[in-house]
């Protein structure tokens, strides 16, 4: 947890933001989402939904409150050909 979400004293002093030692626990909870179109042989689409909201530690690092937020946020299309 602490690579992604904490800050150290170096690079607190780069950043701007205060330094931040997070600990082990829970980073997320979320839902995934897929949805596909398609059958057979010719053209398929899949469309991709994620949403993640931060937790504990991750949620309360400088880098997600100063910088960033909460709520995570993914969409996607995905498309070809099946032969």
């Amino acid at each position: 947890m602490s690579d992604y979400f904490g800050v150290d004293a170096a690079n607190a002093a780069r950043s701007g933001l205060d330094r931040y030692d997070a600990h082990a626990g829970f980073k997320d909870a979320g839902v995934d989402l897929a949805l596909g179109f398609g059958q057979g042989p010719g053209w398929r689409a899949n469309l991709i939904g994620r949403y993640r909201r931060l937790l504990d530690d991750a949620a309360d690092s400088p880098i997600v409150k100063d910088e960033g937020d909460r709520d995570q946020y993914f969409a996607g299309v995905v498309v070809g050909y099946r032969f």
